[in-house]
């Protein structure tokens, strides 16, 4: 089944929900895009996910602030405004 266009505004939004201190809100689910989900987070400083892996990638888009990321190479901080791709698998 194709992905059909849409549009999310914030009145569209789903609840957000709290993982390890990071407040997740989805604004395009797989379902919608048939392919990958967009998520904005949004947290404190030294909040977020311990290390971990997945077997798809990621991107990230950091607005405000900075994360760091540690992947097959070494550890890398993005700082604002930034787009990180990363390919762990």
């Amino acid at each position: 089944m194709k992905a059909e266009p849409f549009v999310v505004t914030p009145k569209d939004y789903d609840p957000a929900l709290n993982v390890l201190g990071i407040k997740v809100i989805a604004l395009a689910s797989t379902t919608a895009t048939q392919a990958y989900e967009i998520t904005r987070q949004q947290g404190e400083a030294r909040m977020g996910a311990p290390p971990h892996s997945h077997n798809w990638d990621k991107s990230f888009y950091v607005f405000a602030g900075e994360v760091e990321f540690t992947c097959s190479w070494p550890s890398l901080t993005r700082r604002l405004p930034s787009l990180t791709v990363s390919s762990c698998s």
